[in-house]
């Protein structure tokens, strides 16, 4: 099913050349390094991105790794090259609350620190962020906002049947 979706795959052209990645007529997915935007510019060219067409960024867990100027930059670099995309980040917030610091504490101790919380702690911190590096609209909030906020009474009450969850702050 999900090779239907994806389409052919040309056996003959697994990865764009300098990078890791995937090629199929559908889809492309390539690996690279987000703090050198010319590679990442060049490999999504090779790929065959058309920034004409509507793009969606997807970051999960990534950008916060980065230095802020860097982070800001993709962040910049996609706002000003795909001007009919959106930018999806789901990233740890709130790093001065009990839970934060003990998250921070935790990636810091395994040598990979969240290099760009600090700079973005809140999500308002993320909406103006998003809206001074050049997004028209920016929207954020945190998984208890959306749990309680955005998600039904019906699909709350079918989550908390799948399994325990002991880590609400």
């Amino acid at each position: 099913e999900l090779r239907d979706l994806l389409g052919h795959f040309d056996t003959g052209k697994t990865q764009v050349e300098g990078s890791v990645g995937i090629l199929s007529s559908r889809y492309r997915l390539i690996g690279v390094d987000l703090t050198d935007l010319g590679s990442l510019q060049a490999q999504l060219q090779q790929a065959g991105i058309n920034k004409s067409q509507p793009s969606l960024f997807l970051s999960e867990c990534v950008l916060t790794y980065l230095a802020a100027e860097r982070s800001s930059a993709v962040i910049e670099w996609t706002a000003r090259t795909f001007h009919r995309s959106m930018f999806v980040t789901y990233e740890q917030v709130y790093p001065i609350d009990g839970f934060g610091r003990v998250m921070m504490r935790h990636f810091q101790g395994r040598g990979s620190p969240l290099k760009s919380i600090t700079s973005f702690p809140t999500p308002v911190d993320q909406e103006k962020r998003y809206k001074s590096l050049g997004f028209d609209m920016s929207e954020a909030f945190d998984m208890m906002h959306f749990y309680h906020e955005i998600l039904d009474m019906a699909e709350r009450n079918r989550i908390r049947q799948l399994e325990p969850f002991d880590e609400f702050e």
